[in-house]
């Protein structure tokens, strides 16, 4: 995959677009077209062809570099490390050398990790190691690049607009869970289509049984049509005049105070 002989696609992320990013120093996108098969196990399986899009960003290039330069730095302070201990106190075996190095591998620099471990005359390990550079080169020419599939033909979609469906499915996922988020809907997964189209129904059926609902509550209701199951208001008036009072509670005796004499 050669980035020069990519076609440059118009278009601008929206991170780009919110800060105004200089035209310069905004994140690029280039292109290279070709045909995926795609076979099954069986013979007797159909074998279909897609066509795929080589997309090459050069924000996903930096973000790629910048992340296995880490790696690599991390990995070479540990190595430098463990080779000035080698042979003291704490890794004076073969075995506690290469069960470290093998610690240190897990940080993703397994693939590109050259490493020899020999035992002096009098039974001291000593390391040396190094970094495969044919390997590095090959991870350096792959970032950047990721491939889409698709079913749409360069007369219903150019390259662009492939890019742009596949930016905007951020946005289909971010409406789902705002119809999500009002009825508490657990999470699910869908077999048919159909599914999805009558589950969709039922949520927006109900979302507007709820507005309506609510628009029946915010309404204020006429003096002369009282809401069932209350009281009208005329009835909780105060008592007429002709009326007897209440009568009144009586009041308790008032209670005998104690003093205390000091001896």
């Amino acid at each position: 995959m050669d980035v020069e002989s990519a076609q440059l696609v118009d278009y601008v992320n929206d991170r780009d677009r919110e800060r105004n990013t200089p035209a310069d120093q905004r994140e690029s996108y280039q292109v290279l077209e070709d045909v995926y098969v795609m076979t099954r196990r069986r013979k007797r399986d159909p074998v279909h062809r897609l066509r795929r899009i080589l997309f090459h960003s050069t924000g996903n290039a930096k973000g790629q570099q910048a992340a296995r330069a880490k790696r690599l730095a991390k990995a070479t302070e540990d190595l430098e490390k463990l080779r000035r201990s080698a042979g003291g106190r704490y890794y004076n075996t073969t075995a506690k050398v290469e069960a470290r190095i093998g610690v240190i591998a897990k940080t993703r620099v397994a693939n590109c990790l050259r490493t020899t471990v020999t035992t002096a005359p009098r039974g001291r390990p000593s390391l040396t190691w190094h970094f495969d550079q044919h390997v590095l080169d090959t991870e350096a020419a792959a970032d950047g690049w990721y491939s889409l599939v698709t079913r749409l033909t360069p007369e219903q979609a150019d390259a662009a607009e492939v890019l742009k469906h596949y930016k905007g499915q951020a946005v289909v996922e971010r409406r789902y869970g705002d119809f999500e988020g009002p009825l508490a809907v657990a999470p699910i997964f869908l077999e048919h289509n159909r599914r999805i189209t009558a589950l969709i129904t039922v949520i927006c059926l109900a979302c507007s049984c709820s507005a309506w609902s609510n628009a029946k509550c915010a309404r204020p209701w006429e003096p002369s049509r009282p809401c069932a199951g209350s009281t009208p208001t005329t009835a909780r008036s105060a008592h007429r005049t002709d009326d007897p009072p209440p009568p009144r509670r009586p009041h308790a005796p008032p209670r005998p105070l104690l003093h205390f004499a000091r001896e």
